[in-house]
């Protein structure tokens, strides 16, 4: 009898220690710390990056998906996936909106990989941030005039003969992808779009999981200063035709002086 005692006493003690590691749930999910974001004051339209690292510190492995959210309202969700020890971080795309805004995540699903089973873990939500999203500034007037003509300017060419129009439409398409790749190339070098990598990232180091901070911006060198300033050029259409015709009948001035004198090199 007294066995019998002792051994129910075991039992009840190794349930109970069952039940208290369950309820405190794996040591998974967020890692400490708030989510970040790709740019802390952005403007009107701008598309940017929302980001989580999650992590998994327990001997099994877990998945699911996160659910990023924009003033409660949801943004998106990603999936994830961890073996036993790793981190990831996760990302969703957001179109700014003017004003103020809390961005925050949460864990929507989580089940060991193995069992099929749902996983409680220990942080299913992470710190939310608040940003503030300016106004978009309007385009000078100018621009908006020569915008206005160019736009005119294509009402005419698409009432013209099937001929001109398709050659036309071909010229403007070709030059359209020499700008926005010019500005692409220019926006690179002047640094408007930071790798995410260099942002912030997360480590398992053992049981610990940490977020290191973001590196400090450098100022800009002399050449992102020239990409700088060079890009509105390509960025505002009004403004690259007109340097775009006038260099290119540059050059053909200087190859037509050079087909009217094809000795003058060679004589001097």
């Amino acid at each position: 009898m007294k066995v019998l005692g002792i051994s129910l006493l075991f039992l009840s003690l190794l349930l109970w220690t069952q039940s208290s590691v369950l309820a405190a749930g794996l040591p998974a999910g967020f890692a400490p710390g708030p989510i970040w974001v790709s740019k802390q004051s952005p403007s009107e339209g701008e598309r940017i990056e929302l980001y989580a690292a999650v992590y998994n510190s327990s001997d099994t492995s877990i998945e699911g998906s996160i659910t990023f959210l924009v003033d409660d309202a949801e943004i998106g969700s990603v999936p994830f996936s961890l073996n036993d020890g790793e981190t990831s971080i996760k990302s969703v795309e957001w179109v700014a909106v003017v004003g103020a805004h809390k961005i925050r995540a949460f864990v929507d699903t989580a089940i060991e990989r193995n069992s099929k089973q749902k996983a409680n873990i220990e942080h299913a939500e992470v710190a939310n941030i608040s940003i503030h999203v300016a106004e978009k500034e309007p385009e000078p007037k100018v621009l908006t005039t020569l915008d206005t003509a160019g736009s005119a300017l294509t009402s005419v060419i698409a009432s013209s003969s099937p001929l001109t129009s398709s050659i036309t439409q071909s010229v403007v398409q070709t030059t359209e992808s020499i700008r926005t790749a010019g500005e692409s190339f220019l926006s690179g070098i002047a640094g408007t779009s930071t790798p995410a990598s260099s942002r912030s990232s997360g480590e398992v180091l053992g049981a610990e999981t940490f977020v290191a901070e973001p590196e400090e911006e450098s100022s800009p060198g002399f050449i992102a200063r020239i990409a700088e300033t060079l890009l509105p050029i390509f960025r505002y259409p009004a403004i690259f035709y007109p340097v775009f015709l006038i260099l290119l009948g540059a050059v053909f001035w200087i190859l037509a002086g050079r087909l009217r004198n094809p000795g003058r090199r060679r004589r001097r």
